[in-house]
């Protein structure tokens, strides 16, 4: 995967605050138990809205005189289009995890390397490196989510007690 250039995040970053910005006035905060009742959106009831939109208006003797058709329309409309949104943005939130998860990779890799540097000049007394190191190794990896305990030795696997390596996992 490509990095991607600095200018190119920021702009990302504005675009996506420009639409946050245009559709800000519309933003509502439902409740827990609204949220249940009312998201149910999907294709059947697309489909349910567009046919009960086409006999209203063949049937509008039958349409509730508290209702305004014209509103149901525009409705009907807003959320075909916001449907479509929410897709775009649900695939755009993918991507972009898959681009941070690639990319926190390769800097993770970056740091470790340097951190294994400092690890065996530190051993080796190099001056100024152990400084470094301890600064470091007081950060302590943090065990990834849903990684439990220590990985476990495979049958007839060396030991690994010897090998220079930073603390992936808290005791």
């Amino acid at each position: 995967m490509n990095r991607i250039p600095p200018a190119i995040l920021h702009t990302a970053q504005t675009k996506l605050d420009e639409a946050a910005d245009i559709l800000k006035p519309y933003f509502g905060t439902l409740s827990s138990s609204g949220r249940r009742i009312l998201d149910k959106m999907g294709p059947d009831s697309i489909k349910f809205l567009e046919m009960s939109y086409e006999l209203a208006l063949g049937n509008p003797e039958f349409f509730p005189g508290s209702m305004n058709i014209v509103i149901f329309g525009e409705d009907l409309s807003a959320v075909r289009e916001l449907m479509v949104l929410a897709a775009k943005l649900n695939q755009l939130k993918h991507t972009i995890s898959d681009i941070e998860i690639t990319t926190g990779g390769r800097a993770l890799e970056a740091a470790l390397a340097f951190y294994q540097t400092l690890k065996i000049a530190a051993w080796h007394d190099i001056p100024g490196t152990r400084i470094i190191y301890d600064e470091l190794k007081e950060l302590k990896l943090r065990r990834p989510s849903g990684v439990q305990g220590k990985p476990k030795k495979q049958k007839n696997q060396k030991s690994n007690k010897n090998r220079l390596q930073p603390e992936l996992f808290e005791s």
